[in-house]
């Protein structure tokens, strides 16, 4: 539950922070009562039960269980880690997030890159528009650009010349060092001195979501090689995690919850250009699981668009491998008749691109498609390996229910069946056992939430919890806790933390003990606070206190779990105490024996 900010600078954040604020960003939210209401974005659902309480500072959802701080509505909605979402929320707010000295220096080196990149961007730019880029300009004219795209997407030229950045950075003392550091030049190999990276270019610049420039792409105008050159990894750009367009693109996927995924810069451009906002270009590079993971924030599918050459269709079977893993709704589009992306969309238009991706085939069932293609079907061994093919998919998805969600949509095993000479059902018998139970990831085997819109789940927080009765008293005495701080002072004095064995439960019981220690009362929002980046337990917590308010006397129902509690602990006591006794008397210790056997007599 330890934070790795201050709990002054996190204090601060909740303080000037408002969730209705905050979650309204993502979600059309409407008044009902003192709270707000919206359609859950974490389940589907066609009734709202997502509930923003602004008196507690906290969102829940009835329908699906979610629940928390709007640390925790951060992390689940953008799908990122405790530091991140509240640097986000920090940032919505002004606030600055300052960490470990070696934290700020690293995030002062960063910001030089920005800068430097920046500035960069700026002189590609002014070249594009003048003498020297008329022939870049025209190159973008005569494919079809329209002056409004080149100025939105800050795209650039960079003439012929070894020393064109580098004199220009003379000019504003830019040292060589961050211009070496962000790849805009490079070191001359067989002697002193450097070159600009980028020479009769024209130039990307490939943005954050807040549009600061990460590096740059770049195509040759002329015989160069390669003819797509990127700026190498910096402390601020990593080809695998970026996406070229997406913020000019964010707001569209966010709205159409879903985004299509092509090759290119140009691609990419060309979609834009006719009016196709959701579209994003994977840098030329195979799609890699942070971009996956990244567009899972915003979409609930990605449709990868490609050329139909050897290459683009196994960029494509890659891609969709991750779309598995990551338990990503992906969907494939090859297009034929030797087109890329751009030059379809320049011949099809907006329409045709848009039928295009309505006829995209579900991941699972292409590359079955795709596999079973390349063999004959007519043999046992063949089928055996089809069947083979589509138990090694479906162990991709982390989870049961994604799994058991792929083999109820697949158009595939519907068709195939007949191929193979089983009937539908005992199909699908045969590949479900075959199945592990599910591959557990992260600390104490939480896997992530459930990407937005989809795979809703039973009304309770994510994080398996412990059963029966023992469980259910724990549970109890905590629902009861939360409704004031007279109810933690008789626990206290009944025995405290020591009567919650189970670990998350006893986590919780502290969490709430020190808190009414320390300040004599019980706020809420303090809990959520002092339980830090452990968005299960903060979900659990809030569970519990509308669970609490909804149940009958708190007063009897503090009495029966105190005793009830104080029964079980005893009979762990004892039990414990019946172990050590047996353990003496196999050891020939007679002294321990004989003083272990009285307490044990007296406590029967």
């Amino acid at each position: 539950m330890a934070s790795r900010y201050r709990d002054d600078l996190l204090r601060r954040i909740q303080s000037v922070s408002d969730i209705v604020d905050v979650v309204s960003q993502y979600l059309p939210l409407r008044k009902a009562g003192k709270s707000f209401k919206a359609l859950c974005p974490f389940h589907q659902e066609k009734t709202p039960s997502f509930i923003v309480n602004p008196e507690l500072q906290i969102f829940k959802c009835f329908g699906c269980g979610k629940g928390g701080d709007v640390f925790s509505f951060i992390m689940a909605y953008e799908r990122v880690s405790f530091p991140e979402a509240v640097r986000i929320v920090a940032e919505k707010y002004g606030i600055e997030v300052k960490e470990t000295e070696k934290d700020t220096r690293a995030e002062e080196e960063k910001s030089a890159l920005f800068r430097v990149n920046r500035w960069a961007a700026r002189i590609f730019k002014s070249y594009l528009w003048s003498e020297p880029g008329a022939r870049a300009l025209g190159y973008l004219t005569a494919r079809g650009f329209s002056k409004q795209i080149i100025e939105d997407f800050s795209l650039g030229y960079a003439p012929p010349g070894w020393e064109n950045l580098l004199r220009e950075a003379k000019k504003r003392d830019i040292s060589i060092n961050l211009l070496e550091k962000a790849g805009l030049i490079t070191g001359r190999s067989e002697k002193s001195g450097h070159y600009d990276r980028f020479r009769n270019r024209l130039i990307f610049p490939i943005q954050d979501a807040k549009k600061q420039v990460l590096g740059f792409g770049g195509r040759a105008l002329g015989e160069d090689e390669p003819k797509y050159l990127n700026s190498p990894e910096t402390a601020i750009f990593s080809k695998g995690s970026c996406l070229y367009g997406f913020p000019q693109a964010r707001e569209a996927i966010l709205a159409e919850r879903r985004v299509a995924l092509v090759e290119g810069y140009t691609d990419c451009l060309m979609a834009h250009e006719k009016g196709i906002k959701w579209v994003v270009a994977t840098l030329g590079t195979a799609l890699t699981p942070f971009q996956v993971r990244r567009l899972r924030r915003y979409a609930d599918e990605a449709v990868l668009v490609f050329d139909a050459d050897s290459a683009g269709v196994a960029a494509s079977d890659r891609g969709l491998d991750i779309f598995l893993a990551e338990e990503m709704e992906g969907k494939v589009a090859v297009l034929t008749g030797g087109l890329d992306p751009c030059d379809f969309l320049q011949k099809e238009g907006a329409e045709g691109f848009l039928k295009l991706i309505s006829e995209a085939r579900e991941v699972f069932d292409w590359k079955l498609e795709s596999f079973a293609a390349r063999l004959d079907l007519d043999t046992a061994r063949a089928r055996n390996e089809v069947l083979q093919e589509m138990v090694r998919l479906l162990e991709e998805t982390k989870s049961a229910l994604s799994r058991e969600m792929l083999i109820a949509r697949s158009r595939f095993i519907q068709g195939i069946c007949d191929r193979l000479g089983v009937s539908e059902e005992a199909l699908r018998q045969r590949l479900r056992p075959r199945l592990p139970a599910g591959r557990r990831g992260g600390r104490r085997g939480s896997e992530a939430p459930p990407a937005t819109g989809r795979d809703a789940t039973a009304a309770s927080p994510s994080r398996p919890l412990p059963q029966g009765r023992l469980a259910g008293l724990q549970r109890e005495l905590l629902e009861v806790m939360l409704q004031g701080e007279a109810f933690t002072k008789s626990v206290v004095a009944a025995g405290g933390v020591s009567l919650f064995p189970d670990k998350d439960y006893q986590n919780l019981a502290e969490a709430i003990i020190r808190l009414y220690q320390e300040k004599g009362l019980l706020v809420f929002s303090d809990l959520m606070l002092a339980l830090g980046e452990d968005a299960e337990l903060k979900e659990m917590a809030v569970d519990m206190l509308e669970k609490g308010r909804k149940k009958g006397s708190l007063k009897r129902r503090l009495d029966d779990c105190l005793l009830g509690l104080r029964k079980e602990k005893e009979k762990r006591e004892t039990a414990a105490l019946k172990k050590r006794l047996i353990a003496s008397a196999k050891a020939a210790d007679e002294e321990e024996e004989k003083r272990l056997l009285r307490e044990y007599q007296k406590r029967i």
